[in-house]
């Protein structure tokens, strides 16, 4: 067993990033709501696959940290990769403060500032986050969820010294066993090559994705050849305009417009709400009586706050709360 601390800024809060949206209830990701932690299972460059506990411990500490426990040993090269990794996922390199100046100014946002909420949770790498998105277009959550769970269980290298806990971050839709009652093997999320190798039929009977495995087959076989450079968006994406981002991404396979807008606010732009079926209930139920509502008005209402929009809608004071975050 290894600990890792990430130094955390002052205006990050883990259970607000981790609960910013539904990310966290996708495989390989589980969040402990009672004690406060997110389990995960790793394959890092080196091909080890690790199980991690991540959990608040600025409380306890003489600064802000996250603690990361790894149910393994770590070279100084793996412990690196995984610190990187996981900066990302938590958006540590995403600055707030602009966001939480501008909501002290409105009564919906008031609240924004002390909760310390404005990063969302990602995967810890792009492939992953393009993946997860091309998942949840034209579907419910909920089968979301089950894509997510079968593409990981199918596809995802397994942890083989997986303390107890971490071991409960299982591809069963439970996350924790099998239907007749036997303890399920953890998993990583797939890698690109894994899924590249399944092709297209074996995604679609496994993982039952549907239509979306012709695309998640093609975009996996490009970054796996090296032909797609998914991951220089991380870089790219701060000095990229937000309409540009888009346009770009809704070139790969499966990415239109809802899913490319999705995308861009992962990448930190949020001058456009990502509207989808909870986003026009929400509005609709909110402001318009519950009367159908188009895409064009959730825009226009949000359209005022400029290029905080996506967080002025994901962090407004809705009517409507759900214990389980939608993915927006």
């Amino acid at each position: 067993m290894e600990r890792l601390l990430l130094a955390t800024p002052v205006d990050f809060s883990f259970r607000a990033t981790v609960s910013s949206h539904g990310w966290r209830s996708l495989a390989p990701y589980r969040w402990d709501e009672v004690r406060g932690w997110l389990h995960r299972v790793e394959q890092l460059a080196s091909g080890k696959v690790v199980a991690l506990t991540l959990a608040d411990r600025s409380a306890n500490s003489s600064g802000r940290c996250i603690s990361v426990e790894v149910a393994d040993h770590l070279s100084p090269v793996e412990r690196l990769d995984l610190a990187d990794r996981l900066r990302w996922a938590l958006a540590l390199e995403l600055p707030v403060a602009e966001f939480h100046d501008y909501a002290t100014a409105i009564p919906e946002l008031a609240h924004v500032p002390q909760e310390r909420v404005g990063r969302l949770l990602r995967g810890t790498s792009v492939f992953e986050d393009v993946v997860k998105t091309i998942l949840t277009t034209n579907v419910t959550w909920n089968q979301t969820k089950s894509m997510a769970t079968r593409l990981v269980a199918a596809f995802g290298e397994p942890v083989l010294n997986a303390s107890s806990d971490a071991d409960a971050v299982s591809a069963q839709p439970s996350g924790g066993g099998s239907a007749d009652g036997t303890r399920s093997v953890a998993r990583a999320f797939p890698t690109p090559a894994a899924l590249a190798a399944a092709g297209e039929k074996e995604l679609a009977r496994l993982a039952g994705v549907g239509y979306r495995a012709k695309a998640l087959a093609r975009i996996a076989a490009d970054v796996a050849s090296g032909a797609l450079d998914l991951e220089g968006y991380r870089e790219r994406a701060a000095t990229t305009k937000p309409a540009a981002l888009r346009k770009e991404l809704t070139a790969l396979p499966g990415i239109g417009p809802y899913a490319a807008a999705h995308l861009t606010v992962l990448f930190g732009h949020y001058d456009r709400v990502p509207v989808d079926s909870w986003a026009r209930r929400l509005y609709s139920v909110h402001r318009r009586g519950g009367e159908p509502v188009t895409d064009s008005e959730v825009h226009e209402f949000f359209a005022r706050h400029g290029r905080w929009a996506f967080l002025a809608y994901r962090f407004f004071r809705w009517e409507l709360e759900t214990e389980e975050p939608r993915d927006w």
